[in-house]
């Protein structure tokens, strides 16, 4: 896995290759779906290339990892279906917002459609994630 310099973008589905994940070098954008784990890794927070994450369908996760504040360059965090997460993550009143709150682009179910549209939140990424 530590070869795989260039890969930028990795989706995985279920939790089984969730570990595998550490040993890549440098992905800028990461999906997972289905992860059946209770908890994100620790080690999620090493991932300081990461400027997207996208959780969906983690229905048992239930919360995010200490470490995350050092995901510096993450710029737009979408959480779907994870519905002990979404609610930890809800705008300012949620257990994991001080976590999150300097992301620029954050997507929760309930917020969806109150938030800009996706053509000015792309552009707001790419200005501040370039």
């Amino acid at each position: 896995m530590r070869q795989l310099t260039a890969l930028r973008k990795v989706s995985i589905d279920m939790s089984r290759f969730l570990e595998g994940l550490r040993d890549i070098p440098s992905p800028q954008r990461l999906e997972i779906k289905r992860c059946k784990c209770s908890s994100l890794p620790e080690w999620v927070g090493d991932m300081t290339s990461l400027k997207e994450l996208e959780l969906i369908g983690c229905r048992e996760l239930r919360s995010l990892p200490s470490t995350f504040p050092r995901l510096t360059n993450l710029c737009r965090l979408r959480i779907n279906d994870c519905p002990h997460l979404e609610e930890r993550c809800k705008r300012e009143t949620g257990e994991d917002w001080q976590l999150i709150a300097r992301i620029p682009e954050i997507e929760l179910p309930e917020e969806q459609a109150s938030t800009y549209s996706g053509e000015l939140m792309i552009s707001l990424c790419f200005l501040i994630c370039p």
